[in-house]
Order: C-alpha cells, then structure tokens, then sequence
C-alpha cells in the first residue's frame, strides 16, 4: 500500500524481491562474521503508483560480530536502480548497523539505524513518474522479539525516520543509557593496538587544535580567490564547531557526570563539578562540522566520508574509555541540531569598514 500524507494514495501487490545470501568467512575471537548477498527486485506490481516498473538489483556486503550478549552488525548495499521512462533515478548506497541484546530467555530486544541515498535526480520529475522511488533518509528502528526456534522469531517495533527527528534521538538516548555499562565492559575487554590506533586517528576531529585551523584557512582562501562556496563551506562549518563546543561546555557543568574511567559507574552525576563526560564534546563538535559541510555537498561519497569521520570520533571517545555511549548520542544529538541551525539560517560572515573602525557581522 502506498499512502503518502499528500497526493495521490494506491493499493495493490507489491514487487517481488529474491535474495541470495551466501557466508564467505565464520566469526572468530577477533574478527567477525562476512556475508554476501545479492537481491533482484522484479517489477510484478500492476500500479505505477506503487512500482517502478523496473528491475533493480542489489549486492550486500553484511559483517556480524558477538560481542557478550549483544549481537552486533553492519550492512553495505549498492542497487542498481531500473529506470523507467520520464523518471531519472540514480543508484543507491545504503548502510546499516544494528544491535540485539539476548535475554536468557526466549526474549531479546534489537535496533536498527538505516540510511540511503536518494535515488531521484530531479525529485519533482521522479516523484510524479514513480512516488514509490525512496529519496535519501535515514530510519531507526527499536523493537522486541521473541524466538520460536533458534532459527524462527517473532518480532514487533517502532520506525522513525528523518523526518521524526526528534523522536529518533530521544528513543536513541534512551536506549543507550540502558546499555551502557554493557557497552563499555565489552570494548574494555576487546580493546587492543589496533583499536587505539584507529581511535587516535578519531580524536582529530573532534579536536580544535586540528579542525579549526584547516576551516580558517579554506575560508580565507576562498574569498581570495572568489570561490564563495568554498568560503561558506568552511564558515558555516566553523560556526557550526564553535556553537556546538559552546553548548555542549554549558551540559557538561549542569549534568557533571563522572566519566567511565573515574568512576565506572554511568549514573554518577554532580552538576558543577569537575565531572564533565555528558555530552562529548569531541563528537558534538565533529558531527556538528560534519552536517555543515555535508549540506554544502551532493556528492554522497563525501557525505559518507564526513559521516563515517565523525562516527570514528565516537568510537574513538568509547575506545579510550572517556565517554559512554549515552555521551556520544547525546553529543550527537547536540551536533546534528547545530549543524542544522547553521545551515539552514545561516548566513556568510561580512568583514564591515567604517568611519568608526573595523567591524564583524554574523546573521543567522
């Protein structure tokens, strides 16, 4: 069924899709789990309003890994987009990562955050010829499951995508104050060279020392040789670093909560204190410049790097044992809002001269 909340609704069978899936390499202590797949999408829905009328196909790459009780893993998908007459559609690149957390009984519960890149090229054009092409969003997913089998299960949750952002960040803090402690006993115990390695890569870009002189740089260079977008690029990404580090110093004094390694224990908090772990300010600030310059961008590639950039720095603070998890989607949380606020209000600094000196406007 095809409903949207404006325009024309439909109802009918869908496509059908045939997926084959086949396990190149089994978990080990240290490495997990790869799969492959590949899916064909056959257009046997008779209404447009629902079908492309084309086939797509798509390759998978899946990774699984057991970490306690918690069963984690990631997806990385292409699809080759059928293109029906009058809609220019572009391929799609998707990524996944979701957890579930066993019970010892029949019981688990599980989450999901999904994330794609929009197949219309012209989204007036596409979305008349074909509705039912996605355009780019990000989907979270919360819900319980119960096993029959150890090969069956019956499950029941809640989505949200883009467009409930609020509920989606909300439901995610929630959900990563619970598994807290779980979180940090099990990257403490997987903790090794490598991982440390790859963290002090993370820790860069969430520092100033290392972010802010690159964007000072790019601005300035940008209005010498009049290239504007480069010069907003990087001013709104600084404005976005500065007004999220600032927000976040103020959480961090009113919450006070101890950090994992001073206390080990996540619900300890003495607001005005020298605790200050809620939010991360490393992610705060780097996915806060992450959004900022992702808005300035179409290439998805670019967008996947900034993204993947500021989800290292969230491993990174994890990893050192600095943050808990529910810091980092806070610190999140608080970046994508700045980000955000920059982007859509804000404005190009001007450098003022007058008969009263030298003056500094900023609009948002």
């Amino acid at each position: 069924m095809f409903r949207p909340k404006i325009g024309t609704r439909a109802s009918g069978g869908g496509d059908l899709e045939a997926t084959l899936t086949f396990l190149a390499s089994h978990e080990t202590t240290r490495a997990p789990a790869i799969a492959f797949a590949g899916e064909i999408k056959f257009p046997t829905a008779k209404n447009r309003l629902i079908g492309t009328g084309r086939r797509d196909y798509a390759l998978y790459v899946i990774g699984s890994k057991k970490f306690g009780d918690f069963d984690i893993h990631g997806n990385l998908g292409y699809t080759i987009v059928g293109k029906p007459v009058g809609a220019p559609l572009k391929n799609i690149l998707n990524v996944a990562v979701g957890g579930e957390r066993k019970f010892q009984t029949a019981w688990s519960v599980f989450g999901e955050i999904l994330a794609n890149t929009a197949s219309s090229t012209l989204p007036e054009a596409a979305s008349q010829a074909t509705p039912e092409a996605p355009g780019g969003e990000i989907v979270g997913s919360l819900g319980l499951a119960r096993y029959v089998s150890r090969s069956f299960r019956l499950s029941m949750g809640v989505s949200v995508d883009n467009n409930d952002e609020a509920v989606a960040g909300a439901a995610g803090l929630a959900g990563a104050f619970l598994v807290d402690r779980s979180v940090r006993t099990e990257l403490q115990a997987d903790r090794s060279t490598t991982s440390n390695r790859l963290a002090s890569v993370g820790n860069v870009f969430g520092n100033g020392l290392y972010a802010l002189p690159p964007l000072a740089a790019a601005y300035i260079l940008g209005r010498v040789v009049h290239r504007p977008r480069v010069a907003r690029a990087a001013f709104r990404a600084g404005t976005a670093f500065v007004l999220s580090g600032a927000a976040t110093g103020v959480l961090k004094a009113v919450f006070g909560r101890a950090r994992p390694f001073q206390r080990g224990d996540p619900w300890v908090y003495q607001p005005f204190s020298r605790f200050d772990s809620f939010p991360s300010g490393h992610v705060t600030v780097a996915v806060a410049t992450a959004v900022a310059l992702a808005a300035e961008t179409d290439r998805w590639w670019l967008r996947a790097v900034l993204y993947g950039s500021a989800g290292l720095t969230g491993y990174a603070r994890m990893n050192d044992d600095k943050h808990w998890l529910s810091d980092v989607v806070a610190g999140a949380v608080v970046g994508i809002v700045a980000g955000r606020l920059v982007t859509r209000w804000g404005k190009p600094a001007r450098v003022i001269v007058s008969s009263n000196g030298l003056g500094f406007r900023l609009s948002l």
